[in-house]
């Protein structure tokens, strides 16, 4: 999010209380001054915006520097190519109904609208289901809040949280919409509720992509896949304390 700029005259004011006192480097409600070398977060770690796990397509924004397939973390973190896979833990799931938008919507820069519920959908006009062969202007989305283990041998700044597992990990986001939903979140959804039932953090998963012919044209999905392997109860409690803020 870009800063807003400050005139001359709240700039200098400032810089002038700064200079007189540290106490001004103090939010109201504190003593001091944070450790040095540690953070303050206004909303401790719930309010960090984590970067996002993407694929890369043919087309778009990442396709000037990986290939299809590729998953990236942020927008210029290569971690895996088509067919190899990373293995997650996933933290929360979050289903919802999103609007769907052509490119030229998006282009001109207009933001998909998102409820939760079905009755929001239509109470703002939106369809879920197709009417008079028209298809429906919202369907069915999912967001994944996880941690990626780090493959070996990948070189990444991003990854630096150990668990006792021995693996170290990097958090992330991806949103599954429209065919990535299809194929990997619908699917995703009954996994977590029967075979883990409702624990999420108890699942270890591999995410990765294939090529696959949608209609007449050969794109990328995603795949997710629940591994044999659980995580231990220690792994589990490890996880709950490093986002417990």
């Amino acid at each position: 999010m870009a800063k807003k700029e400050m005139d001359n005259v709240a700039a200098d004011a400032m810089e002038s209380a700064v200079n007189e006192s540290t106490e001004a480097l103090v939010p109201a409600g504190h003593s001091e001054l944070a450790p040095l070398g540690t953070m303050h977060l206004a909303e401790g770690f719930s309010g960090i915006e984590l970067p996002r796990l993407q694929i890369a397509y043919g087309v778009g924004r990442l396709s000037d520097n990986f290939n299809p397939g590729d998953l990236v973390l942020g927008d210029d973190n290569f971690l895996v190519k088509k067919g190899e896979p990373l293995e997650i833990v996933i933290l929360t799931l979050e289903q919802f109904w999103k609007e769907y938008l052509s490119n030229d919507m998006y282009q001109a820069g207009l933001i998909p609208r998102v409820f939760q519920h079905e009755e929001e959908v239509l109470a703002a006009g939106g369809t879920t289901r197709f009417v008079q062969d028209q298809k429906p202007s919202f369907s069915k989305a999912v967001t994944l809040r996880l941690l990626i283990k780090k493959p070996e041998d990948l070189e990444c700044g991003m990854f630096g949280l150990e668990l006792p597992d021995g693996g170290v990990y990097a958090p992330a986001v991806i949103t599954l919409d429209k065919a990535a939903y299809r194929k990997a979140g619908a699917g995703l959804i009954s996994t977590c509720a029967l075979a883990l039932q409702g624990n999420l953090l108890a699942g270890r998963f591999a995410i990765s992509t294939r090529s696959e012919k949608l209609g007449n044209n050969m794109t990328v999905v995603p795949s997710i896949k629940l591994l044999p392997e659980k995580n231990s109860a220690e792994v589990q409690e490890a996880i709950r304390m490093l986002f417990s803020n």
